[in-house]
């Protein structure tokens, strides 16, 4: 069994909490369990979710139901690749 849509998704109340999971640039699968609404913009949600921008696609659950209530769509650039490292 995959995971599970809720049937009617409307506006979260603020600070509903959710989680996002997500393999970014091919890295272990990410669990983020510790993330809120912090507002909505359109039919678009800004949570604090600890998320890459690779994570772009991953599914976001409400943490109280489980159910998918979004699709993460943009993360923050907060890491860069170092060529010169590998």
């Amino acid at each position: 069994p995959g995971l599970k849509v809720a049937e009617d998704i409307i506006d979260p109340p603020l600070e509903t909490k959710v989680v996002m999971l997500g393999h970014s640039n091919g890295l272990p699968l990410k669990v983020t369990d510790n993330g809120a609404i912090q507002g909505s913009f359109g039919p678009f949600w800004l949570s604090n979710l600890d998320a890459f921008k690779s994570n772009s696609g991953s599914p976001v659950l409400d943490a109280q139901t489980g159910l998918v209530v979004a699709i993460l769509v943009k993360g923050k650039p907060d890491w860069r690749f170092d060529q010169q490292r590998m």
